[in-house]
């Protein structure tokens, strides 16, 4: 305190820069000797982890690629090129390239699955074996139209809700069975139509829109994707299963 009261201005001024800003100096002259260092080599590298990378059998090559890997084709098109020089050649593209296979094989066979049980119990349900076929119109229809919306408004097939067709099968076999079930036994258009049926049918289906349409609310896009082509799907089934199925039974009444 004694030196602050005696000293100049000067003086102070002089003392707090040694203090206080020569630090700093300090450290901007080690920052420029940083940036003045030469490029890294591999040989600055600890020679363990080196040999990770590069060694007498090996060299680590990453290859990047310059279209975009969400679409399938480019993403199999890089990794083909890739493969070309080096064969096994491997990474995130090639590991979700067969996740993306896997999945798909195993969509297959779920499709197999419900194509083949789906009819054997729809076989010990409805009285008339002709039914089985009508009842499954509609999934086919359905399942058209949503692929149909679907390349329309951007949400293709991937590996999130690629799960959608499988259920369209089995939520929509319900209607068909209660459907063909009341038509048999009334056997009119009219009265169908004037029974309780419709009004389940319609009820069932709007409770299953709310339901997976609450996905919509989801911020992540695969699960938005799913409520929304189950939503598009469920529409489809209640208007098919509604007006097609019907129709169809109609036509062959006379046939039964």
């Amino acid at each position: 305190m004694h030196w602050l009261k005696t000293a100049d201005q000067p003086e102070i001024y002089q003392a707090i820069s040694l203090q206080a800003l020569q630090p700093l100096a300090q450290m901007e002259q080690n920052f420029k000797q940083m940036m003045q260092a030469p490029p890294a080599t591999i040989k600055d590298i600890p020679t363990q982890l080196a040999q990770r990378y590069y060694n007498q059998d090996y060299a680590l090559v990453v290859a990047y690629p310059s279209g975009d890997m969400r679409d399938v084709k480019q993403l199999d098109k890089f990794i083909d090129a890739v493969q070309a020089v080096a064969p096994n050649a491997t990474g995130r593209p090639v590991a979700e390239q067969q996740v993306g296979k896997i999945i798909t094989q195993a969509f297959i066979q779920a499709i197999c699955y419900s194509l083949a049980l789906i009819p054997l119990v729809l076989l010990f349900a409805l009285k008339h074996k002709r039914d089985v076929v009508l009842s499954f119109i509609p999934l086919l229809l359905t399942t058209l139209s949503t692929m149909a919306v679907a390349h329309w408004s951007g949400f293709s097939l991937n590996m999130a809700n690629i799960i959608v067709i499988p259920l369209i099968f089995g939520l929509g076999v319900d209607n068909g069975i209660h459907i063909v079930e009341r038509f048999r036994e009334i056997g009119s258009v009219k009265a169908f139509y004037q029974s309780s049926t419709p009004k389940a049918a319609i009820l069932s289906s709007l409770t299953t829109i709310v339901t997976f349409g609450s996905l919509l609310l989801a911020d992540h896009r695969g699960m938005f994707s799913i409520g929304f082509l189950l939503t598009i799907a469920i529409g489809f089934l209640l208007v098919y299963s509604l007006t097609v199925l019907p129709a169809l039974l109609f036509s062959t009444k006379k046939r039964v």
